[in-house]
C-alpha cells in the first residue's frame, strides 16, 4: 500500500473539512433565511490567523457566551457564505475571488485583521476592469471599505461607458 505524504497544510485541510473537534460555534446571521446558521471552527487555527481571534477567544470579549463546553459568538455582519469562505481561506491559504465577494471578504479581512487576505483582495479589485467599477463601488460602500472608494469612483469618472454598460 502506498503511504501518501501528509503535510502540515494539508492536515489542517482535512481538519477544515472533517467537522470534527470544533470548540467555537459561530451564530452567523442569514437574511436570506431569516436565521443564524451554525458554522463551527477551531479556536486554535483562527487564532494563529488572527490577533482578534485570539482576542475574542482569551480576551473578554462581550460577543463571546460560553455554552457549557462550546463557545459560540454572534455574527450579524457577514453572510454564511462570505465567513465560511474566510474560514476555508484561514484553514487552507485559498480562496476563490470573485466580483460578487471580494468586498465582502475584504470586509471579513479587516475586521478580523487578516493582512494576506486583505491584499488578495484589494489586488483583486485593482486588476478588475474598469466596467466593473459600478459594481465594486456599490459593494465597497455596501461593506464599510471606505479607502477603495475614491479610486472606483475615479475609474468611474474616467470610464463612465464602461462603467455603464454591464
Amino acid at each position: 500500500m502506498a503511504k501518501t505524504k501528509s503535510t502540515v497544510s494539508s492536515r489542517i485541510k482535512r481538519l477544515f473539512e472533517s467537522n470534527q473537534f470544533f470548540d467555537v460555534t459561530f451564530l452567523v446571521e442569514d437574511e436570506m433565511e431569516d436565521c443564524s446558521k451554525r458554522i463551527s471552527a477551531h479556536q486554535l487555527i483562527l487564532t494563529s490567523a488572527s490577533p482578534v481571534f485570539e482576542r475574542m477567544f482569551y480576551g473578554d470579549f462581550k460577543e463571546s457566551k460560553k455554552k457549557e463546553n462550546d463557545l459560540e459568538i454572534e455574527v450579524p455582519d457577514v453572510t454564511p457564505f462570505g465567513f465560511m469562505e474566510m474560514l476555508r481561506w484561514i484553514y487552507t491559504d485559498e480562496t476563490t475571488l470573485s466580483l460578487e465577494n471580494v468586498c465582502e471578504l475584504l470586509y471579513c479581512a479587516e475586521k478580523y485583521d487578516l493582512y494576506t487576505l486583505k491584499e488578495k483582495c484589494i489586488s483583486f479589485m485593482e486588476s478588475a476592469s474598469s466596467e466593473n467599477s459600478c459594481s465594486l463601488f456599490y459593494q465597497s460602500k455596501l461593506y464599510g471599505v471606505i479607502h477603495l472608494v475614491p479610486r472606483l469612483e475615479s475609474r468611474i469618472l474616467f470610464y463612465p461607458s464602461d462603467c455603464l454598460s454591464k
